[in-house]
């Protein structure tokens, strides 16, 4: 038979689904004509038995009984088919650290074993740079149950791990069977549909589990590698197993997301603005990863991991691969040049790596990939320079009221950039979860009524509700599944921002009605938190025993707290701060989330809110890692709500640099000063202290802020100087005992030292802010 690229791609993604189908059984029931497609050991005895089960799969589940079907479940004969070889290697590849693993899924083994019992562990236990760590497991779910690891599991027994297993399992079926669009050939449909229920249900299943209870690598993540790899292996113009790593960063981010001019014609705008700009900059990493895939016919499989800002593909090794990179680079850059100016563009490197180099994704190709791509930011521009680069006519006498920048016919008008972006925001706003469309052969046009459509020049791009959803079925090119599992790639975006009545709440109402009015004084607070060191956990944190699919297994992890996990936690600090926070906010949240990507997040809410949230995030960030090689840091603006928000996300973005200059990272800093996130539960609790004090009327406002005044001070000298000043006035001003003689111990307390005394204002400075009528 002649195959196509997606052929090869389905037939890696799904050559062991006979593992999660093997898991639902006591013990193995293999038909004779099962067993054709499992090797026969020396001893006379049958082994990897799981390729049976795929066999049955395909058969009972996909109508597929062809010759495809019996390459894809007899991966483990020694066939000499070409596909039946590029698959046999590409999983060989793959699983190059757990390859012995299935040599012991064998009859005998099959019946007294424990595969079926268990779990998989959390990849970020692998992590390792001496600091303390603690292996935890994940139980059999859905991938949107995910939820923390847990420290203590138990293995069930074999009843009841095999009805865990068959549970999952129907379930997967059942959302298998609930759409009829399936043929026995294998579409793009077909393709995207089992792409995303493979993700859906086999993500937080172990890949191996005969080598004992340490499994660390999804049976997804192992599936998706070998569906990159045989495509790979597919395309290449000979026999030899090299690939390229290729690396893409794209520039301008924050400029661009910020980008908003902040008066009073705009001011209803402003927040759909930067909602809607920050998931436009989103879709442009996407649109330049399908761009490259696209032109070297790969599926989504070959994307090693995708961030808002960058990607990492799998690639072929072809002939005229340099040719294709300069030809989409080309195409690319010009429409961004075109459409957004010089505010966003993009670099690339590649590598090249053979067999040994990709299995462990090699450190010196690691460092080698990112010192190229280091390189290449000096010459970003390079690909679009002409005589028009460096000046442009003006298309008229007036610019857009939004960003300031482009060109508008008339007076106070809008662009039709920033008239997309609003558009935009109010589709995220009104839909939860819909599709991405990525059109490169324009077959979409006057196909859907709710979307909306932004035409890149070269190919289209489409937000489509899911109501429309029937009408595309094999009528793009590739789709993305925003917030659910349903067809192709899984996006998770935090797509959380306080609403009423399907309206974005204004950050002057948000400051004002969405806290208890208990916290004073209404400022808005911009909470800005990054992973520390996530490049060098990447690069050397998996030493000992790396894999790209470690990597891929991890990037996934990440995804999920910060694009999924993050929502929770603004909810439940929603509802701590308050109570009634359902009256005003139809989607219980005070936080407004303007994006989190793989490992970094800015979000915007009631400066008391944001104080708490960033404390809580850091809680449930370690208890998601378990692993203190693995920290957040983060920095806080306090400002006025009518403030201009770009210059609070600079400040911001200082702070957070600050804090990641303190030893060991893992700080917060606002207001100028920083402390380590181990001290920052601390600092709040005294704030509520000191608030109590003022509330209650133990000590005046005026009294306590001018002993602020005294204390924040410049050097100790001065702190030493002033203390005999603040002891006489603590004792004519605070008549309660205990009161007193708290204050007297925190301003005097022996051996202060400066970071001391700055934390100390820091704490008078907040509870003063918060006792402000």
């Amino acid at each position: 038979m002649e195959y196509k690229v997606l052929d090869v791609a389905f037939s890696g993604l799904m050559h062991d689904i006979g593992k999660f189908y093997q898991r639902t059984k006591m013990v193995s029931d293999l038909t004779e004509r099962e067993k054709l497609v499992t090797p026969m050991a020396k001893a006379g005895y049958y082994t990897h038995l799981h390729s049976g089960y795929t066999s049955r799969f395909f058969h009972e589940y996909l109508g597929m009984d062809n010759e495809l079907e019996m390459i894809t479940s007899s991966h483990h004969i020694d066939d000499q088919r070409p596909l039946a070889k590029i698959l046999r290697k590409a999983d060989q590849i793959a699983s190059s650290i757990d390859r012995k693993d299935e040599e012991k899924d064998y009859e005998e083994n099959n019946k007294k074993g424990t595969f079926q019992q268990v779990r998989l562990s959390s990849v970020v236990h692998e992590v390792d740079f001496g600091k303390q760590k603690a292996l935890a497991t994940y139980p059999l779910r859905p991938f949107h149950k995910m939820g923390y690891p847990t420290v203590d599991f138990e293995m069930t027994d074999k009843n009841e791990s095999v009805g865990e297993y068959l549970g999952l399992f129907q379930a997967f079926i059942n959302d298998l069977k609930s759409e009829d669009y399936f043929t026995s050939e294998v579409d793009k449909y077909c393709f995207d549909r089992l792409y995303a229920l493979m993700y859906e249900y086999t993500t937080l299943v172990p890949a191996s589990t005969y080598e004992g209870s340490k499994t660390y690598v999804s049976l997804f993540d192992h599936s998706k590698l070998t569906s990159a790899i045989a495509s790979c292996l597919y395309l290449n113009d000979t026999e030899d197993e090299n690939f390229i790593m290729f690396e893409f960063d794209v520039s301008g981010i924050q400029k661009f997301i910020f980008k908003v001019t902040e008066g009073k014609d705009t001011k209803r705008d402003v927040a759909k603005s930067l909602r809607g700009r920050s998931f436009l900059v989103s879709a442009i990493t996407n649109i330049i990863t399908y761009s490259y895939l696209y032109e070297f016919g790969l599926t989504q499989s070959n994307i090693i991991f995708n961030t808002g800002g960058g990607a990492l593909l799998l690639l072929p090794k072809c002939k005229n691969f340099e040719e294709k990179l300069n030809k989409v680079t080309q195409k690319v850059q010009e429409i961004l040049l075109d459409k957004f100016s010089v505010d966003i563009n993009y670099v690339y490197a590649w590598v090249e790596c053979d067999r040994k180099e990709l299995e462990t994704f090699k450190i010196s190709k690691a460092t080698k990939l990112k010192s190229k791509l280091d390189e290449e930011k000096n010459r970003k521009f390079n690909k679009v320079l002409n005589s028009d680069f460096f000046f442009n006519k003006p298309k008229s006498n007036y610019v857009c009221k939004m960003c300031g920048t482009n060109f508008v016919e008339k007076e106070n008008d809008t662009c039709d950039i920033c008239k997309t972006i609003i558009e935009i925001s109010d589709f995220c706003i009104k839909h939860d979860d819909f599709f991405l469309v990525y059109d490169f052969n324009r077959r979409l046009d006057d196909q859907v009524s709710d979307c909306i459509k932004i035409d890149m020049g070269y190919m289209d791009f489409y937000l489509i509700s899911k109501e429309d959803y029937p009408l595309i079925i094999n009528k793009y090119d590739y789709i993305e599944s925003l917030n659910q599992s349903h067809l192709g790639n899984t996006r998770l975006i935090a797509n959380l921002v306080p609403k009423k009545n399907d309206r974005i709440i204004p950050f002057e109402n948000m400051v004002i009605n969405l806290v208890d009015t208990s916290y004073g004084d209404p400022k808005l607070g911009i909470l800005k938190m990054d992973v520390d060191n996530l490049g060098a956990i990447f690069a050397f944190g998996m030493e000992k025993q790396r894999s790209l699919s470690k990597f891929l297994t991890l990037s996934r992890m990440m995804e999920n707290f910060f694009g999924h996990e993050l929502m929770n936690i603004c909810v439940e600090v929603s509802k701590k701060m308050n109570s009634n926070i359902s009256q005003f906010s139809n989607n219980e949240s005070m936080f407004y989330i303007n994006y989190a990507g793989g490992d970094d997040l800015v979000i915007m809410g009631p400066a008391s809110g944001i104080l708490e949230l960033s404390k809580v995030i850091n809680e449930r960030f370690s208890e998601y890692t378990l692993n203190k090689n693995i920290t957040i840091s983060g920095g806080i603006t306090i400002q006025s709500p009518s403030a201009p928000i770009r210059f609070g996300i600079k400040e911001a973005e200082e702070y957070l640099n600050q804090s990641k200059a303190l030893d060991g990272k893992n700080g917060i800093t606002l207001i100028h000063t920083s402390c380590k996130m181990n001290e920052y539960e601390q600092v709040l609790q005294q704030v509520n202290v000191f608030r109590k004090y003022i509330t209650n009327q133990d000590i005046s406002r005026t009294n306590f802020y001018n002993m602020m005044k005294v204390l924040d001070v410049e050097n100790m000298e001065k702190y030493y100087r002033n203390i005999p000043i603040l002891l006489y006035s603590l004792k004519r001003n605070v008549k309660n005992k205990d009161v007193r003689q708290d204050l007297i111990s925190k301003i005097s307390m022996a051996n202060m030292n400066c970071d001391q005394l700055k934390k100390l204002v820091l704490e008078m400075k907040l509870a003063i802010m918060q006792t402000r009528g």
